[in-house]
């Protein structure tokens, strides 16, 4: 099986674009398919103990939302031990879960926030892998309820932003916690969210992070506003903001930076950043809204890069052999994994992907 996992990876490279001194090489790998073969939207996922960890997600498993069909979340644990191995089930979620945020964090995963069928939530646990046992922790509540966030970790800080309190609400958020890991395993039980500074631009959802080690980026996304009849409906964002964390204190400051060239939601999240440079690959850019399930062509492809240092966003030539939006983005085994995830509205895959980045002189 090893063998097969470096020959896979040698014939699936693809050209995804390039910079001006060298050429950017990615390999796209698919690995085991998911356990539910339809595939899940917004899982929790990160690693622990070298295994990748999956847990919830939510989709339609009878029937399509435009026949009827039904929307399901669910709490089963998936652990895949090694790239070219298999997925075995190692667990129970509390509760059904999906549309939260998750991050890997010291051998572990933190998971914050999601739904189930009934509402949003505001717990926040720990899941961990040991010795082929999953052990689950209970942490500090966030001090809302809270669904289609965004967060990253910055210097053993876990940053939230954004998202929507219930399924009912016609705004979304504009706040932005902060949750200090290292105090965790110092002082859990005095541990607590912390409110930041808002960001200095209207509410928003879906939107992506990242973490470059010394600030919280989040990029893109969508904010809710009234049609013409008074109902909420989504407004693409395109901009792009840096928070600079001042640790000792919990404050910082909201530094706007260069707009994405379209606006974008629901991209992979946390987006990967590698050697200074930030990359989206794909998303909802709300150009097909309406369109009927037939003539839906599926999520963007297109990939999007910053360089950090010369705050410049570049759309690169070669898009991405898939689409995936709801999913999150795992760095693991010396790469990134995206597991499953959204390719239509209402519409999952169980294809599992694996992206390692090259770069040839």
């Amino acid at each position: 099986m090893r063998i097969l996992w470096i020959v896979s990876l040698f014939f699936c490279a693809l050209m995804l674009g390039s910079s001006d001194s060298q050429a950017q090489q990615w390999q796209l790998t698919r690995l085991a398919d998911y356990p539910d073969p339809i595939g899940v939207a917004s899982p929790f996922a990160g690693q622990s103990n070298s295994a990748l960890l999956v847990a919830g997600g939510a989709n339609f498993p009878d029937k399509k939302p435009w026949e009827g069909g039904k929307k399901v979340w669910y709490d089963q644990v998936y652990a895949l031990e090694e790239p070219d191995g298999s997925w075995k089930q190692i667990g129970l979620l509390p509760k059904p879960r999906a549309y939260g945020v998750s991050v890997s964090w010291d051998d572990s995963i933190i998971c914050v926030g999601g739904s189930d069928a009934k509402e949003h939530t505001s717990e926040v646990f720990r899941l961990s892998y040991k010795n082929s046992k999953l052990v689950i922790e209970p942490l500090a509540n966030l001090p809302v309820t809270l669904a289609n966030a965004c967060g990253a970790i910055v210097d053993g800080v876990l940053i939230v932003s954004g998202g929507l309190e219930h399924f009912e609400a016609t705004e979304c958020h504009n706040q932005t916690w902060a949750l200090d890991l290292r105090a965790l395993e110092d002082h859990p039980e005095s541990s607590k969210w912390i409110q930041l500074p808002e960001i200095p631009a209207g509410p928003r959802m879906l939107s992506t992070a990242a973490s470059d080690g010394s600030a919280f980026w989040i990029i893109g996304g969508a904010t809710l506003v009234s049609d013409p009849d008074g109902k909420p409906k989504r407004q693409y964002l395109k901009e792009c903001w840096k928070f600079e964390l001042d640790r000792s204190d919990f404050s910082g400051r909201w530094i706007p930076q260069a707009d994405l060239p379209v606006a974008l939601a629901a991209s992979p999240s946390p987006a990967i950043v590698d050697q200074d440079c930030l990359w989206i690959l794909g998303g909802d850019d709300g150009t097909q809204v309406g369109a009927s399930p037939n003539e839906h062509r599926g999520f963007s492809k297109a990939i999007y890069s910053l360089d950090i240092a010369r705050n410049r966003w570049q759309q690169h030539t070669e898009p991405l052999a898939i689409s995936r939006v709801t999913v999150p983005c795992v760095a693991w085994s010396e790469g990134w994994v995206l597991p499953s995830g959204e390719i239509k509205p209402g519409i999952r895959s169980g294809e599992v992907w694996f992206l390692r980045k090259r770069t040839d002189p």
